[in-house]
Formats: C-alpha cells, structure tokens, sequence
C-alpha cells in the first residue's frame, strides 16, 4: 500500500526526533486489502493483548489504513554515541516483551499470504 514501507501488515519501527531528545519505539498495524479484514483483526488485539491502544475509528472506519497501537520513547542526550544509542533501542524493545508474547500466538493462529508488498488474512 502507499505511504506503507513495510512488506508485512504489523511492523515494529523506530522514529528519531533529535529535536526533542527522543527515540520512539511504534507498533503499528498497516493496511490489509480488505478493510473488514483489518477491522476484524484489530479487534482480536484489542480482546487478547494487554497494554495496546486502539482508536475507535480504527475499528469502524474502513478507510482507516494505519494504527499505531503502542509507543515507548526514551530520551537521548548524544545521538553521535552508538553504544548508548545501541543500549537505548535494546531497552525501548525491552519493553514490548509482554505484548510480544501475547501478540504471537495471535499472528501464528492466521494464515497469512503475502500479495503485492502486502499481507492479508486468509478465509
């Protein structure tokens, strides 16, 4: 889908604001081909996964292509230091553990078939 860079229809991804110190993690759910499909999807991580936000309009509304359904941020003080930068990413991940955890028996439980740079459910 345009404006989605991932292949996959969940991607974990960092976003640097060097502006304000910051160094987010994101999860976020990208477009499906077909939007009940998404829709139906959200709600299965809304039910099953603790510590997610998922907006209403992400449920209801079909032309809704993104959601961003967890951000952790930690502040950075030297962007020109990898080891700290390294340490940093390492702990933003840290914290997704548990929705990890839960969110994988859920992915595992679809059959998913990659079309066109981008993954759906299966029937």
């Amino acid at each position: 889908a345009q404006g989605w860079a991932s292949p996959y229809m969940i991607s974990y991804w960092f976003h640097a604001l060097e502006k304000y110190n910051k160094l987010y993690l994101r999860i976020e759910v990208g477009p499906f081909k077909e939007p009940k499909k998404r829709q139906e999807f959200l709600k299965v991580l809304k039910k099953n996964i603790i510590g997610i936000t998922i907006p209403e309009k992400s449920l209801t509304d079909e032309n809704s292509k993104y959601t961003r359904i967890k951000t952790e941020s930690e502040t950075i003080s030297d962007w020109d230091n990898a080891e700290s930068l390294s340490e940093k990413m390492a702990k933003l991940y840290s914290k997704f553990k548990k929705i990890n955890e839960e969110l994988q028996p859920i992915l595992e439980k679809y059959e998913w078939q990659i079309e066109e740079r981008n993954l759906k459910l299966s029937s």
